[in-house]
């Protein structure tokens, strides 16, 4: 099953909120959407960290650039609905027009990763649909967005201590293949608790559990 087939389960019952996200499951849980970016040369991958804020969870954390599912317009296809807000998330949070780039796909690893957090003293629950782009171009990240600092190329190997778990995993989809043995067993304690937190947020809201890196 592909990530955006109509017929997965995370993308059926799908409405639009009060507060104008994509809401699936009738509700049960958001769809958030994020870009996995490569620089082709050094095949480091571009994160920001998050801002402190009371009560949040992964504070100071390494996250892709991304957000919440926005539709701009409601009569408009859901990969469209992805596009739009991809763009605003990205630029605002990394500085980049990713327009400009055609080469953008789905990370084709399903089930997607399920994250929990709580927000206004409520459980929710987020169904993240990943994308990459590969770049070629010399691009220097800068941010506009106060919920995040310090945007920058990195090498997951490096810092999985320092990445939040869902994205903790998502990397991990996207490099497992390359990674040497000796990167996966390091890798592997962190993922171990990354993919606990995601099987537990999924089972939560009636969805698949995710996938697990050394399966693939």
């Amino acid at each position: 099953m592909q990530l955006l087939e109509p017929h997965a389960p995370w993308l059926q019952n799908i409405n639009v909120s009060g507060a104008g996200i994509a809401m699936g499951g009738g509700g049960r849980f958001g769809l958030g959407a994020l870009l996995v970016v490569e620089r082709a040369e050094t095949k480091e991958l571009l994160f920001a960290r998050k801002t402190y804020r009371p009560g949040f969870e992964g504070n100071d954390q390494f996250t892709f650039p991304g957000g919440m599912i926005r539709p701009q317009d409601r009569r408009e296809s859901m990969a469209r609905w992805i596009q739009e807000s991809l763009a605003i998330r990205v630029a605002a949070e990394v500085g980049l027009e990713f327009h400009a780039y055609q080469n953008m796909a789905p990370l084709e690893v399903t089930p997607p990763v399920v994250t929990a957090y709580i927000a206004k003293g409520r459980r929710r629950h987020t169904v993240i649909l990943p994308f990459v782009l590969s770049m070629t171009q010399v691009f220097s990240p800068w941010t506009q967005d106060p919920t995040v600092y310090d945007p920058g190329w990195y090498s997951p190997v490096q810092v999985w201590r320092e990445i939040t778990p869902a994205n903790r995993l998502i990397a991990a989809y996207y490099l497992w293949p390359r990674l040497s043995q000796q990167e996966r067993t390091e890798a592997k304690p962190f993922l171990d608790e990354a993919f606990t937190q995601a099987a537990g947020a999924a089972a939560e809201v009636q969805l698949p559990t995710p996938a697990i890196p050394w399966a693939l």
